[in-house]
């Protein structure tokens, strides 16, 4: 039976993701389980959802950099085949953080300490950083979504593994074999 490829292609899910796992850190402790986590939302994303790798940037350990995680949310941000309203996922398993806010930072009577998260390379000095790479506040990245929003409309999820462990393992079966 011969499928005809406008079938074929409609069939392929328009979701697109970031996946961020981090076990190994230059200067904090490492973890054991962020990566298998990022490897096993991926894995679900392409085995039972069907999406194609190309619709998903994966940064796991010394290439989630505090560059490269950014670089990541704006390659979501000017991706020419993300259509307005496609769902992009956001997902990140790794060290996060808080950090007291920048004074320049206008809060209002909020709580002074910033969530972040931590990328790879955070503390390491560089020519970049010669105090040390900052770890991400949780600004920079609703600033970077914000911009995604923009662009792409505000079909965005953006969670860690905790909350999906469930929903992986429902008994839902895909077969992605055409």
């Amino acid at each position: 039976m011969i499928i005809p490829f406008d079938t074929v292609f409609s069939q392929i899910p328009r979701l697109f993701a970031l996946i961020i796992g981090i076990n190994e850190y230059q200067n904090h402790g490492n973890l054991h389980g962020a990566v298998p986590d990022g490897k096993e939302f991926k894995s679900y994303l392409m085995k039972r959802l069907c999406v194609p790798e190309r619709n998903i940037i994966s940064l796991f350990d010394h290439e989630a950099t505090r560059t490269k995680i950014i670089e990541g949310f704006r390659k979501l941000r000017d991706n020419e085949d993300i259509d307005e309203g496609d769902p992009i996922f956001i997902f990140y398993a790794g060290h996060g953080s808080q950090k007291r806010a920048h004074a320049d930072w206008v809060l209002e009577g909020r709580n002074l300490q910033m969530e972040v998260i931590l990328p790879h390379d955070c503390g390491a000095v560089d020519e970049e950083y010669p105090d040390g790479v900052e770890p991400i506040p949780d600004r920079t990245i609703g600033i970077l979504i914000d911009e995604i929003a923009a662009k792409k409309g505000d079909n965005i999820v953006s969670t860690s593994w905790d909350l999906l462990v469930y929903h992986f393992r429902s008994p839902l079966h895909t077969d992605c074999r055409v």
